[in-house]
């Protein structure tokens, strides 16, 4: 099963590089930085990042799974947020060089032979001129997302996205995750 985002959303988020990081904000995102909505404001522009759930049954079963919406804030969600003072300024004014997507797939082999396979974007990573910023799912099967800076970019210095994919004497997970450079709308 894949679980990636849709082409208009990768043009969203391609439009944003070369703009100059403003903030981060959402209306519940507090000090630990995690949240179900999250703003990135970069110039004139700004995207809403949002948790959602789903339900497929893939694995065999019906189990719920998470996925981020990208749209655009409006002015009444942005100036909440602000109002509550939950934004957040580092590496503001840093230009947006890059964008990658984080991209993980597990891999289940079962003891009778079964196997499937999750494709899944976890997150987005922006390279800033003096910094990377990510926004990334905090678990596989719930909606919410956290913010993490870092100084260099790097797939292993991302946080892991957790989930309920276990191996056992009876299944097998693997895991892999990358990061997949956008580049700029021409």
């Amino acid at each position: 099963m894949e679980n990636i985002f849709s082409n208009l959303d990768i043009a969203k988020l391609q439009g944003l590089v070369g703009s100059e990081l403003s903030y981060v904000a959402g209306p519940q995102l507090w000090e630990f930085l995690n949240s179900d909505l999250i703003f990135v404001a970069a110039g004139s522009k700004r995207l809403s990042f949002q948790g959602d759930i789903f339900t497929e049954s893939f694995e065999g079963f019906d189990s719920d799974y998470s996925r981020i919406k990208l749209s655009e804030p409006t002015q009444a969600e942005v100036d909440a947020a602000l109002k509550v003072g939950a934004a957040y300024y580092f590496h503001s004014g840093e230009v947006i060089d890059r964008v990658f997507v984080i991209r993980e797939s597990i891999r289940y082999f079962g003891a009778k032979g079964e196997t499937w396979e999750y494709v899944t974007d976890t997150g987005v990573v922006f390279q800033l001129t003096g910094g990377t910023l990510a926004v990334s799912k905090l678990g596989h099967h719930d909606e919410m997302l956290q913010v993490t800076y870092l100084d260099e970019l790097s797939v292993d210095l991302l946080p892991v996205t957790v989930g309920h994919f276990e191996s056992d004497l009876y299944q097998k997970y693997e895991f892999s995750r990358e990061l997949i450079p956008l580049g700029p709308i021409r």
